[in-house]
C-alpha cells in the first residue's frame, strides 16, 4: 500500500469518526472472548451502581470474532458504530493488527487484566485423569506418526480410547468437548497444549519435519466444537460423566461440588500454578481499547479503571472471588499506568 493511500484512510477514517461524534451512543460497546466475558460483565454491574452512566454492552462473540468488529474502523453512531473495547483470551493477531490499521484504528491500549487457566476437566464421579502434553496430542490430533519401512507417516488419529493413549489412562471413550476456531481458549489450547505435547513427540521419533500436523484436531467425533458457551460445555459433561471439556479455569474453580480438573504434567491448575505459569497451559487475559472513542463515550474511561481498581482485582476484588487469576503486583501496576493515558487523552480534548 502507497503512503498516500494509507495516508486517505487514516483520513477517511478520523472524518467518519468525528462526525458521528455529535450523536454518539451513551453506552459502552464491548465485544469478544467469552472466557472475559463474566469479568467484564461483573465490572459493567458495578460500574454502573458506581456512576450515572449506562450499563456497558457486552457481546459474547469469541476473541476472533470480536476482534473482526472491533477492527472495523472508528465511530460510535448510526451506521458507524463501532465497538469501544475488544475482550480477548489472547494477544492480537499480526492480520488482525493489519486490518485494526487499514480502517484508520490505530491508537490501540493493550491492558493485560489477568491469567487463567486452560482446564481440561470433567464432573465429579467420572474418572480422574492426570495427562501429559504428549498423551493429549495423541489423544486429540487429527492425524499422528506411525512407523513405515521408510521412517514416519502421518494417519488419521486411530484412537478410539483413552487408554490407547497410554495404558495408565483409564479405558473410557475419548470424547472432548471444546471452542470453536473463533475462540481464543482454541488458539490458546492448540499454540500452549496440542503443538509442544506434538513436537516433543515427534523429538522423540526423530520426526520433526512432520510438525506441520501438529496443530489441527481430530474431526471425527472424537472432539466435538461446542460454541462459545462454557455453560453449554458444563451441561454436556453432567449428561455425559465420562466426556471431558476443555474450559476456563473459572468455570471449573466456581463450581467446586460439581467439576474437576485433571493435571496436566502432573500439575493441577490453581490461582498459584497459573499466576506463577507453572501450569503448562496458562494464558493471559487482555481488554483492548480504542483511545480515539475515549472522549466520545461517556463513562469509557472510568470503566476501564475500575476494571484495573483494587475493589476489582486487589486480594480480595470480586474478580478475583470470581475466578480470575490475578495478575502479579508489578504487571497490574503497568497496566494502571498504561491505561492513564485514556485520562489524559480526554483531558487534551476539545
Amino acid at each position: 500500500m502507497t503512503p498516500c493511500a494509507s495516508l486517505l484512510i487514516v483520513v477517511v477514517g478520523l472524518f467518519l469518526f468525528t462526525s458521528t461524534q455529535a450523536t454518539a451512543r451513551d453506552f459502552i460497546r464491548i465485544v469478544g472472548s467469552s472466557t472475559v466475558f463474566p469479568f467484564a460483565a461483573l465490572v459493567a454491574e458495578e460500574f454502573s451502581l458506581k456512576t450515572p452512566y449506562a450499563t456497558p454492552i457486552i457481546e459474547q462473540l469469541g476473541t476472533g470474532g470480536g476482534f473482526k468488529l472491533f477492527c472495523g474502523g472508528l465511530g460510535t453512531s448510526g451506521r458507524f458504530d463501532y465497538p469501544d473495547i475488544a475482550n480477548a483470551s489472547r494477544t492480537i493477531k499480526p492480520d488482525e493488527r493489519a486490518e485494526c490499521l487499514r480502517n484508520g484504528v490505530q491508537d490501540i491500549m493493550e491492558l493485560k487484566i489477568g491469567y487463567d487457566g486452560i482446564v481440561l476437566a470433567n464432573v465429579r464421579g467420572g474418572s480422574p485423569v492426570s495427562l501429559s502434553l504428549t498423551q493429549l496430542y495423541l489423544g486429540l490430533a487429527a492425524r499422528i506418526p506411525r512407523k513405515t519401512l521408510n521412517g514416519y507417516a502421518l494417519i488419521d488419529n486411530p484412537h478410539q480410547l483413552w487408554s490407547d493413549v497410554g495404558p495408565d489412562l483409564p479405558d473410557i471413550p475419548i470424547l472432548v468437548y471444546g471452542p470453536p476456531p473463533s475462540s481464543g481458549t482454541r488458539d490458546a489450547f492448540v499454540s500452549g497444549a496440542l503443538l509442544p505435547g506434538c513436537l516433543k513427540y515427534m523429538e522423540t521419533l526423530g520426526a520433526v519435519s512432520l510438525r506441520p500436523d501438529c496443530e489441527r484436531l481430530r474431526a471425527d467425533g472424537r472432539f466435538i466444537e461446542a460454541g462459545e458457551s462454557d455453560n453449554f460445555i458444563v451441561q454436556r459433561l453432567r449428561q455425559n460423566p465420562n466426556a471431558v471439556g476443555i474450559l476456563p479455569f473459572a468455570s471449573v474453580d466456581q463450581n467446586p461440588g460439581i467439576m474437576q480438573s485433571f493435571a496436566i504434567e502432573g500439575i493441577m491448575p490453581d490461582q498459584d500454578s497459573i499466576s506463577s505459569r507453572r501450569y503448562p497451559i496458562a494464558r493471559p487475559m487482555y481488554i483492548y481499547v480504542k483511545v480515539a472513542h475515549a472522549s466520545a463515550i461517556p463513562g469509557l474511561t472510568g470503566f476501564v479503571e475500575e476494571f484495573l481498581s483494587r475493589n476489582a482485582m486487589g486480594p480480595y476484588g470480586y474478580l478475583i472471588d470470581k475466578g480470575l487469576v490475578r495478575l502479579p503486583q508489578n504487571e497490574w501496576v503497568d497496566s494502571q499506568v498504561v491505561a492513564s493515558r485514556l485520562q489524559k487523552n480526554v483531558s487534551a480534548s476539545p
